[in-house]
């Protein structure tokens, strides 16, 4: 009986809070030692049994039987508390870890807009869930199988991460809408950053031609220098002009009479060259320019008498809307660009040679007409007179049509200054105006385009072949274009009296105009004589536009070198130029002070109250307005 109590004392002094630290690996050890106890134990009561004749064996193995049981029911217990605090702790470990993880990333973001880390965020979040999900699943399992996850706990755990879900994409939402504004930020940097680019090229720009023109007139200057010593080593003498009433021309007619007119080393006589002896008196101001021509006028002027011009416009009158516009072409000086603008982009009623086409030239009455042109266009041509404005013959046609008292032009275009005063009448006057260019300018490009001007009367194949010192010492070469033509001097010898006709003619017939200002004289004429827009303001401008970037007519594709202020090839060309020379330097000065002839109208005065005649509905202006007609084939 000792022996039995011996025993059931050891095994009530196993400790209560034992938990094996190796699982099932403890709870064998333990279930080995017991077996061994209980072993002993038996030996014990079956020595007792044999001495006091009582069935202890019995007593003990269900004694045994039922603490067993009442331990390992105990132990399971004992377990299933600790695991389910060990995964209590984990999960809030792996909470926290994720929660920590989830700020790091976060900071990342903000750290760096241009990164896009939204995916990487809700799948991280995503896995962070299902793997939480699935340990504690995975935990049950293996330690207590009994134990399952309520669908409360279920429910209150989906509700946490909808939660979680919602503050990412809201936390994403400002993100994006964060980086949205830093860009629109960055644009309109960027848009100020080119903006102030722009302004600082148009400045540097600005300076570089004020610098150009600086330059360029004190390449004028040693021109005239040149001038005097290639004109001195070529036998001439140099006088200066005195007009009549004791005014001096003030540098604008310098005047050499020639003492021989026979060729030196192959170079033609200049019988109407006029070197300068003063650089200082190349041109004279308006006030004495008028002074000069006011008084040849008075006096009767000799070769100043501008009665041949009479159906003309004083320049200096108030402008007469009854006027018509007469443009005097000069070759090679911007006259297509202009005269294409004012017919294509304007589409007023044009009197040019085009206008006989299609027959026309065989029209016995005065008419609009709307002639094919080049290209197979059929359906929206622009209007034109039928007459020919371009050669004597047919301005003297138009004059016998009765071209004046018609009124039906809106410009005309001729080269023929004197000629077309026939065309207009006392009553129907004509107003002048025209683009002038640098005369040596012009009469290089006159050489280069006559090699491929195909369509032009004046086509030389043959000077292909030459060189444009060939050309400057030729007997083809122009000789003082301009000034022969403004003073009707189209043969033989010039001299003072010529240059101051011509002065004169421009100063009080010419609204004028530069090539190397197109632009600018373009928006003046358009100002002066007062065209607007009609047809459909839209395409004009794109037309104009066009124009005045590309230009017309032009040997663009014959790009040549071209000679420079004190060159050899240039001090030819401008022997045979000198009063040209001296006239363009006029015309620049004029060019100035006719500004004032516009003053008060806007620069855009084409764009004001422009009407749409091809609109739907059409508009039209107050006075009329004589739309161009479709016409077909």
């Amino acid at each position: 009986m000792s022996s039995h109590l011996h025993w059931r004392k050891r095994i009530k002094k196993t400790p209560s809070n034992f938990y094996p630290p190796l699982g099932n690996l403890g709870i064998s050890q333990r279930r080995k030692k017991g077996n061994m106890l209980r072993l002993g134990k038996e030996q014990d009561d079956a020595s007792e049994a044999g001495k006091s004749g009582i069935d202890y064996q019995s007593v003990s193995t269900h004694a045994e039987d039922d603490d067993v049981t009442q331990r390992e029911e105990g132990t399971r217990k004992k377990y299933t508390r600790f695991w389910s605090r060990v995964r209590k702790g984990d999960q809030d470990v792996i909470k926290t870890l994720a929660l920590f993880a989830l700020l790091f990333l976060v900071l990342v973001r903000l750290t760096s807009p241009s990164a896009n880390a939204s995916p990487t965020l809700v799948g991280l979040s995503s896995t962070l869930r299902s793997s939480n999900i699935v340990k504690m699943q995975d935990d049950e399992d293996m330690y207590d199988p009994t134990i399952k996850m309520t669908n409360g706990n279920v429910a209150q755990s989906g509700s946490s991460n909808s939660l979680l879900q919602q503050q990412q994409l809201a936390l994403l939402q400002a993100q994006q809408q964060q980086q949205v504004l830093w860009q629109a930020q960055a644009q309109k940097q960027a848009e100020e950053n080119l903006r102030a680019q722009a302004l600082a090229l148009q400045q540097q720009q600005q300076q570089q031609q004020h610098q150009a023109l600086l330059m360029q007139q004190q390449a004028m200057l040693q021109q005239q220098s040149n001038q005097m010593t290639l004109m001195q080593n070529m036998g001439t003498f140099s006088s200066q002009s005195q007009f009549p009433g004791g005014n001096v021309a003030a540098g604008l007619v310098q005047a050499a009479v020639p003492q021989d007119t026979s060729t030196s080393a192959g170079i033609p006589a200049v019988q109407d060259a006029a070197p300068v002896e003063d650089a200082s008196t190349i041109a004279a101001t308006p006030d004495e320019s008028a002074s000069v021509a006011t008084s040849s006028t008075e006096t009767g002027g000799e070769g100043a008498d501008l009665a041949e011009l009479a159906n003309f416009e004083n320049t200096w009158e108030p402008y007469n809307e009854k006027s018509i516009p007469i443009y005097w072409h000069i070759p090679k000086a911007g006259g297509s660009t202009v005269k294409d603008t004012i017919g294509a982009c304007h589409r007023l009623v044009m009197a040019t040679e085009f206008g006989v086409t299609d027959g026309h030239d065989q029209d016995t009455e005065i008419a609009v007409v709307y002639p094919k042109p080049p290209g197979g266009v059929t359906d929206d041509r622009s209007p034109f007179v039928n007459v020919d404005t371009t050669t004597p013959a047919g301005i003297e046609r138009a004059a016998k049509m009765g071209f004046a008292d018609a009124n039906l032009a809106g410009c005309v275009v001729t080269p023929f200054l004197y000629e077309s005063n026939a065309l207009f009448t006392p009553t129907g006057k004509g107003r002048l105006f025209a683009v002038f260019r640098h005369p040596i300018d012009r009469a290089v490009s006159m050489f280069y385009y006559i090699q491929v001007a195909t369509w032009e009367p004046s086509y030389k194949p043959e000077l292909q072949e030459w060189s444009l010192k060939q050309y400057a010492e030729s007997d083809v070469v122009e000789n003082n274009w301009m000034v022969r033509q403004l003073s009707n001097q189209l043969s033989g010898d010039l001299d003072d009296s010529h240059l101051k006709k011509a002065l004169e003619v421009v100063r009080s017939k010419f609204m004028v105009g530069l090539m190397k200002q197109v632009e600018r004289s373009m928006a003046r004429f358009e100002r002066y004589y007062r065209w607007t827009y009609h047809v459909n303001p839209t395409n004009q401008e794109i037309c104009r536009e066009r124009m005045m970037s590309g230009g017309s007519n032009s040997n663009s594709k014959n790009k040549k070198e071209k000679p420079k202020p004190g060159d050899e090839v240039w001090d030819l060309f401008a022997a045979q130029n000198v009063y040209d020379l001296q006239l363009y330097e006029y015309v620049e000065t004029l060019f100035e002070e006719q500004e004032s002839f516009v003053e008060g109208i806007p620069d855009d005065f084409r764009k004001i109250d422009g009407t749409c005649c091809k609109c739907d509905p059409p508009t039209f202006p107050p006075e009329g307005f004589a739309c161009p007609k479709k016409v077909d084939a």
